[in-house]
């Protein structure tokens, strides 16, 4: 597992509700977490949709767009 994958891993273990958001503004395996209720938001690359759609706890939704915050 990629350090930015052990972190995404962390991020949906403790937030299984946090909303996920493909946005082409985060490159490769970087992620960006807004904090906020029910675990935020998770802007992801598109390379992490399989990962996050395989982890176990994971309970929240996938959105595909949104401006990621400024």
């Amino acid at each position: 597992m990629t350090p930015a994958e052990r972190a995404v891993d962390g991020i949906l273990t403790r937030h299984p509700s946090v909303r996920v958001v493909l946005s082409d503004a985060v490159f490769n395996d970087a992620y960006y977490h807004a904090d906020g209720p029910d675990g935020g938001t998770l802007y992801v690359n598109a390379e992490f949709t399989p990962f996050i759609a395989a982890h176990a706890s994971w309970k929240g939704t996938v959105i595909t767009t949104e401006a990621m915050p400024d």
